[in-house]
Parts: structure tokens; C-alpha cells; sequence
């Protein structure tokens, strides 16, 4: 074989390596092995290792009380709420066997003063890869939109910035036991200068 075709085999090899990786169809976990990265639906009453995916993701459901603490120092209650109403479709990851099951939910949380009000599709997971130990995911970020209100408008004067994002954060503990806690932050581009301002404007602690 000649060096120009060594390496044209090389970068082929590259090149599929790197679209497995991407896609998700190349196991590393598994010595390299391949597999049939597939997603479908749970089927109803279907059980992965004895475990009932759907009883193991309704953990996620409730509703949690909190405070928010401003960086002014003001305080104010906050509520959390994760409902099956209407529910999604649950899907089963599999690769090299049972990999996760997840699905979204809906969820909103909004506090006392109004300053902060949210509704989105949360999406939860339980992996079943490391059997029978099981990891848990839920998304922990959405962007808060509408008009901003004090105390946000007093800790950032938002006509400075040619564009901004305020993003709630959530930190969830592992099931059964719900948000540990969280954060609002904001995050700002500064006109002509392409700088970025990032500041915390307020954290969130949930009652056990």
C-alpha cells in the first residue's frame, strides 16, 4: 500500500470514528465495539431489569416550596411544581443493551414577588447502563422571558446591554428527594465592546 493511500485509509478511519462519536453508534465504554444506537417508545407495562421505568421517573412529580434570596438582601417564597398533565411519551435508549429511559414534564415554578415566573418541558432520565446501580438526570436551566420586574431591574440596569439572557438554574438531588437548590443568573453583552457581564442575582434553597 502506498503512503497516499495509507493515509486516505487513515482519514476514512478518522472521519468514521468521529461520526460514531457524534451520533452515538460508537460504544467507548465497550473497548470500541459497535452497536445499533436505537430509540423507541416503553412499552406499556414494560419492565428494564425488574425495574418499572415509569414508577422510577414519577419520582420527579410534586410540588416544593423555597425562598429566593436576592442580591439586594430581600427575600421571597418560591414554588416549584412537576406534573404529568398532559404526560409525553416515555423513550427507551438502547445500546449494547438497556441504556436510559426518559421523557419531559411539565413544570413551573414562580415566586411570591412575581419576578420570577417560568413554565417548560422538564426532561428526566433514569440510566439503567451501570445496573444495578441507577443515575438520574433531570434538565436544570431554562431562560426566563416576559417583562423583567424589581428586584432584577434594580440589580441590573438592563438598557446598558444590546443583549442579555436571565437563566434560572435548578440542582436536583437524587430521587425521591427533589431540588436541593439553585440560582438566577444573568448574563450581558456590553455594546462595542463585545464584553460580557455575568452576574448571580439571586439563589434558591428548597425546604426538605
Amino acid at each position: 500500500m502506498t503512503a497516499s493511500r495509507r493515509l486516505q485509509t487513515a482519514g476514512g478511519l478518522a472521519f468514521v470514528l468521529l461520526a460514531s462519536v457524534l451520533t452515538g453508534c460508537l460504544d467507548l465504554h465497550q473497548g470500541g465495539g459497535w452497536c445499533d444506537d436505537v430509540m423507541r417508545p416503553l412499552r406499556d407495562g414494560e419492565r428494564i431489569h425488574g425495574q418499572a421505568p415509569v414508577a422510577l421517573l414519577a419520582q420527579y412529580l410534586g410540588r416544593w416550596r423555597g425562598t429566593l434570596t436576592w442580591r439586594t438582601g430581600q427575600t421571597t417564597g418560591l414554588d416549584l411544581e412537576v406534573t404529568d398533565d398532559p404526560s409525553s411519551p416515555y423513550m427507551v435508549h438502547t445500546c449494547f443493551g438497556y441504556r436510559e429511559v426518559s421523557t419531559t414534564r411539565p413544570a413551573t415554578i414562580a415566586s411570591d414577588d412575581g419576578a420570577v415566573s417560568a413554565s417548560w418541558p422538564l426532561t428526566v432520565s433514569v440510566d439503567f447502563y451501570s445496573y444495578p446501580s441507577l443515575f438520574y438526570n433531570a434538565s436544570s436551566q431554562v431562560e426566563l422571558t416576559g417583562d423583567f420586574t424589581p428586584p432584577i431591574t434594580d440589580l441590573v440596569d438592563l438598557d446598558r446591554y444590546d443583549q442579555f439572557t436571565v437563566t434560572l438554574f435548578l440542582d436536583w438531588r437524587m430521587p425521591p428527594d427533589g431540588p436541593s437548590s439553585g440560582s438566577v443568573e444573568f448574563k450581558g453583552t456590553l455594546p462595542g465592546t463585545g464584553g460580557n457581564d455575568r452576574i448571580e442575582l439571586g439563589t434558591i434553597a428548597f425546604f426538605r
